[in-house]
């Protein structure tokens, strides 16, 4: 949403949102929100359609290629209380976990998540950890999963090896604009 600061586009907010809407009720949970920019695109679908919306994040910054910039921000800003000023003003309801990822996906119980967006710290070992936490919670793991991947620093075909059925991960990244699809990749585990 154009006002808040962050690294969604246009695009992938419009695709996000879309994706949002594919359910109602339910639970749709964020892993990554930093100010709010990607949650301000999802947060008014969830809310509309009666989905829990939870915003999961520790506001530490992260141990991908952006590190810096998040340490210089940190030292300046508060950027939970930012995250949390930005959903009031839109009037977004949420539930903040401002806790790591990892602590995150232990309070939720196996498939009670409808809807997860991984977009957390975009390092090789952080991603590949939130792989194994949080799929188990996922009520339909071939269709909730989404990975953010547009500034990954680390060697992704071996991690998608590994992890997810390419064509899945195809067959839903065809669903973004082109421009969106340059800097994201959706990814379904199964």
């Amino acid at each position: 949403m154009r006002g808040i600061e962050g690294f969604f586009t246009e695009d992938e907010g419009r695709w996000y949102a879309r994706l949002a809407r594919s359910l109602e009720g339910g639970t749709f949970v964020e892993i990554g929100s930093w100010k709010g920019r990607s949650t301000s695109f999802v947060g008014p679908v969830c809310n509309a359609n009666g989905t829990r919306l939870v915003c999961v994040d520790h506001w530490n910054g992260s141990r991908d290629s952006l590190r810096e910039k998040y340490e210089t921000t940190l030292a300046v800003e508060n950027v939970e209380a930012t995250f949390r000023a930005n959903m009031k003003a839109l009037g977004i309801t949420v539930e903040v976990m401002a806790v790591p990822s990892l602590i995150a996906a232990n309070d939720f119980a196996d498939a009670g998540i409808d809807r997860i967006f991984l977009d957390g710290s975009h390092d090789g070992p952080s991603v590949a950890a939130d792989l194994n936490a949080w799929p188990a919670r996922e009520a339909r793991p071939a269709l909730a999963l989404v990975l953010r991947t547009d500034h990954l620093n680390f060697e992704w075909h071996s991690l998608q090896t590994a992890f997810i059925p390419v064509s899945a991960a195809d067959a839903l990244a065809a669903s973004f604009s082109e421009a969106a699809a340059d800097n994201a990749l959706a990814c379904m585990l199964s």
